[in-house]
């Protein structure tokens, strides 16, 4: 059995929902400021993005997202170009756009 990383293990234990890692492109816009960023991972509360600049936790983003739309959410962590956001829309909302896409190009 390979060693794990026990940060790792604290961090998944620590999710609520399941995540699926998809390669989508998409556009993060906070007020003035928007840039391209790529989505690693999906739940139904979050999204893992990476991208060149850093976000500030606990800021309001939108994410444009390729062939979705925008989604709402705020920034929970953001560390050496990814981060993490806590999506505002309501779940049913996320389940119905998100997994839907990610089970088609599964």
């Amino acid at each position: 059995m390979g060693k794990t990383d026990p940060e790792q293990n604290i961090l998944q234990d620590l999710r609520e929902h399941r995540r699926v890692s998809v390669t989508w492109d998409a556009r993060v816009r906070h007020e003035e400021d928007e840039a391209e960023c790529q989505i690693l991972d999906v739940s139904l509360t979050g999204i893992g993005i990476q991208l060149e600049s850093e976000l500030k936790p606990g800021i309001e983003i939108e994410l444009d997202i390729t062939d979705i739309g925008v989604l709402a959410g705020k920034v929970v962590w953001s560390m050496s170009g990814r981060a993490g956001i806590l999506l505002s829309s309501n779940p049913d909302t996320i389940r119905a756009t998100l997994f839907s896409r990610a089970r088609q190009e599964a």
